[in-house]
């Protein structure tokens, strides 16, 4: 059963009120009408009946429909306002109307006009609730792609200030470097020291026993170096491996473009986006991949970024894959730091675009 419409009736006449009432039963709305006379118990209404539409006279006593509008206006703003009077002039409809009544009806005219002018109402009235209710989701649905996008950002330069921190400490061990190897070669010769002549060979011993001496402490630090670089090598595999996967897992697509545009490096979320293998994208130009009408904004803002060695940013619209709608994307573009590279951040906004379109259809 169809909820019943609550519809709140500003009438000073008990038999004009009576008359609305007639007509809305016999236009099929199933409702629940509340009829008020004066100011007091309108306001009171407002409050209290919460309703889903106002039908107004416009002359009444002490009170009228301009001074009732703008007193729904402020306490019900999203249910509609439609006067219902005797008489009115053309100034004086064109007046309530434009201070956002939905629309005026003739009491002589109430059979034909309105139920109509009722049903009109409530269509716009549901739509323009529908249409702040995808607003206010989209508006959400950015502000926590934004924050994730920053929650990202931000774990991306802790990674980096983490890698900067590393160096520095590697250049830091690096100075102490030369008193490693002066200790190991203490060490190494004491350890020689503590050999048995007998350990020495024959040859060595009747040659150049102190020969035999260096040449030893350099294989014991060769082996220490050895291993040394081993365990670097092993804890940069790492360090590239979870680059690797910071890098191609992220949410967003990553791409590196010289400046004629031809796409260096992409990360798998970037190829995802554009559809196609990553190991075909690279040496092809990005522009490749933009829809026609979107090339020469690209083109600029490509241009724009290396020219003016700033921060920028572009939406646009990728060209149509097979089988696949064209979707559109936030580009946001910065510079490497030999100003040689453009690193271009992808965005995918396609359900904030469709839903935009979905409420400028709506709007039109």
């Amino acid at each position: 059963m169809a909820e019943s419409l609550r519809i709140l009736i500003l009438e000073d006449n008990p038999a004009d009120a009576e008359l609305v009432q007639f007509e809305l039963e016999q236009a099929g709305l199933v409702f629940i009408s509340k009829v008020v006379v004066t100011q007091e118990d309108y306001v009171q209404a407002l409050h209290n009946f919460c309703p889903d539409l106002i039908l107004s006279d416009y002359d009444l006593p002490k009170y009228n429909g301009s001074l009732a509008l703008s007193e729904a206006k402020r306490r019900c703003p999203d249910s509609p306002f439609i006067l219902v009077t005797g008489a009115v002039t053309e100034d004086r409809a064109i007046e309530i109307l434009t201070q956002g009544a939905k629309d005026y009806v003739l009491k002589k005219r109430l059979e034909q006009r309105l139920g109509p002018a009722i049903r009109r109402a409530l269509a716009e009235a549901e739509e323009h609730r529908a249409r702040k209710q995808a607003e206010e989701e989209l508006h959400e649905a950015h502000i926590t792609l934004e924050e994730k996008v920053k929650i990202r950002t931000a774990e991306l330069e802790a990674e980096i200030v983490g890698r900067k921190k590393l160096q520095l400490e590697l250049r830091e061990s690096e100075s102490r470097e030369s008193e490693h190897f002066v200790e190991l070669r203490r060490q190494a010769e004491e350890r020689m020291k503590a050999n048995d002549a007998a350990s020495v060979p024959s040859a060595m011993q009747a040659g150049s026993p102190k020969l035999y001496q260096e040449l030893h402490i350099y294989k014991i630090e060769l082996e220490i170096l050895n291993e040394e670089l081993r365990q670097s090598k092993n804890e940069t595999e790492k360090l590239l491996a979870t680059y690797r996967d910071i890098y191609d897992f992220s949410p967003v697509g990553y791409f590196t473009l010289n400046p004629t545009g031809v796409i260096l490096q992409v990360n798998l979320t970037g190829a995802g986006l554009l559809g196609v293998e990553r190991s075909r994208l690279k040496g092809r130009l990005f522009r490749s991949h933009i829809s026609d009408k979107f090339r020469s904004s690209f083109d600029t803002f490509l241009r724009k970024t290396f020219e003016d060695q700033t921060i920028g940013s572009c939406e646009l619209m990728l060209s149509q894959r097979e089988g696949a709608p064209s979707g559109f994307v936030r580009l946001e573009a910065r510079l490497s730091e030999d100003r040689k590279e453009c690193n271009l951040v992808m965005i995918d906004i396609t359900k904030r675009k469709l839903s935009e379109d979905k409420s400028t259809e709506h709007a039109c």
